[in-house]
């Protein structure tokens, strides 16, 4: 009897131990006190994602490709025609926390946008939206774990037509000492390409 006592008085202390950690791991929303934080690293990596959902047709995957495609963009879209690997993994450090830099001749909308010739990359794409306008509205940020984030971001094209929406990623983000103070560890498009859908207000 005083066995069955013992083990009963052990478990009960051990779940006591577990509880409060249980509860302090669950995800806690930030979104009023990290949103406006996070609006610089989302808009330096929003040209790829918005492309993609407006004119792309299959959804973008988080590689190394992808991570390349967008650090050649940071200083080429609506910048210059043209930029070197060199700069490009600098702003793939700023952007991953790596430099794993590799970026291959693809025939795919919209990584044929971008070419590498010996150091230099070349953007084929123009800069310009014409009569429209990309915009993005972060919507939530969750915290996953100390310095780790989730942050849900809506996409959105504004023209002479009005207003539509045109989908949603989720980006993993977390804390660093560089000039946007994250950095992109996960990327995730929610929404299939080509959705377009009219609404009032962002």
């Amino acid at each position: 009897m005083k066995t069955i006592k013992k083990i009963l008085l052990f478990m009960l202390i051990i779940s006591t131990v577990l509880i409060p950690c249980t509860v302090s791991a669950q995800s806690k929303d930030v979104t009023k006190t990290k949103s406006q934080d996070m609006e610089k690293i989302i808009n330096a990596a929003s040209y790829l994602p918005t492309i993609n959902l407006y004119f792309g047709e299959k959804k973008l995957t988080f590689n190394t490709q992808t991570k390349s495609t967008m650090a050649a963009a940071l200083t080429t879209y609506a910048v210059s025609t043209k930029t070197s690997v060199a700069q490009a993994k600098k702003n793939m450090n700023l952007l991953f926390g790596t430099s794993n830099f590799k970026l291959s001749k693809s025939s795919k909308f919209p990584y044929s946008l971008f070419e590498q010739k010996g150091k230099t990359i070349y953007y084929y794409g123009g800069g310009e939206w014409g009569d429209c306008g990309p915009y993005f509205k972060i919507k939530k940020v969750t915290q996953t774990a100390k310095g780790k984030y989730n942050c849900s971001v809506n996409y959105y094209v504004e023209s002479p037509d009005g207003v539509s929406y045109i989908g949603n990623f989720t980006f993993g983000l977390k804390t660093s000492k560089n000039k946007y103070g994250y950095i992109i560890t996960d990327m995730k498009q929610n929404t299939k390409c080509g959705t377009r859908k009219l609404i009032i207000s962002y």
